[in-house]
């Protein structure tokens, strides 16, 4: 099992392709080596590794080599308290935590803390992205919103709400009202081109391709 499967979009529909492993990576050695991993951020050549467990961020290389640590535990300005997962923007990058009482991290690539953004984004994320300045982050509590049910809201910087999107695959609510089984399973991914938002939904069939403010332009079946 030298190559993963994963799928690539073709007009609309999706078709398998195959990646070849080309080399393994390790991350640091025993002292510095992430010892439990949130999520990971690659910028250019180097790889940010949220590491849970110790609540710091590690940094490392291309080759796996150790650069620089950064953050601790705690509640204070740069602490971190519940961190689950790192967005790219500008020249630096945020640290979303998981309480929609913490706030939002910004910190340059350095590693130093600039301060923290406002973001008007919902409790109980489970993925983020950023367009430029505007944060999409997706929710394990759906929102109501004229009738409907969303999964992803996006707001910018000053904490302005600028829509919301994803709806939410109908199965779950069937399955709420019967066992609940289903709804254990929905986490709600997002991931970005630089232009649009891709939200997946792990029972639906279908990927649904959102604008920066949430609205569905496009859809993308998948096998």
């Amino acid at each position: 099992g030298n190559y993963y499967r994963i799928w690539r979009a073709n007009r609309g529909d999706v078709s398998p392709v195959v990646l070849h492993r080309v080399r393994l990576i390790s991350l640091g050695d025993s002292d510095t080596a992430p010892s439990g991993i949130q999520d990971v951020l690659v910028l250019a050549d180097t790889v940010y590794v949220l590491d849970d467990f110790a609540k710091r961020i590690r940094v490392f290389n291309s080759l796996g080599h150790a650069l620089f640590a950064f953050g601790q535990a705690g509640s204070g300005p740069g602490d971190f308290a519940t961190p689950f997962a790192l967005a790219p923007v500008g020249t630096g990058l945020l640290v979303l935590n998981l309480r929609r009482t913490k706030p939002i991290q910004l910190w340059d690539h350095a590693g130093r803390f600039r301060g923290t953004r406002l973001y008007g984004t919902t409790g109980n994320p489970s993925s983020a992205v950023t367009l430029g300045d505007t944060l999409v982050v997706s929710t394990l509590s759906p929102m109501k919103v004229n009738g409907s049910e969303f999964l992803a809201i996006s707001a910018d910087s000053n904490g302005t709400i600028l829509g919301h999107g994803c709806l939410r695959d109908p199965r779950y609510a069937a399955s709420e009202a019967r066992s609940g089984f289903l709804a254990l399973f929905t986490r709600t991914d997002l991931s970005t081109d630089g232009r649009r938002v891709y939200c997946v939904q792990p029972a639906s069939s279908v990927v649904q391709i959102l604008d920066v403010r949430g609205n569905l332009i496009g859809t993308i079946r998948r096998a």
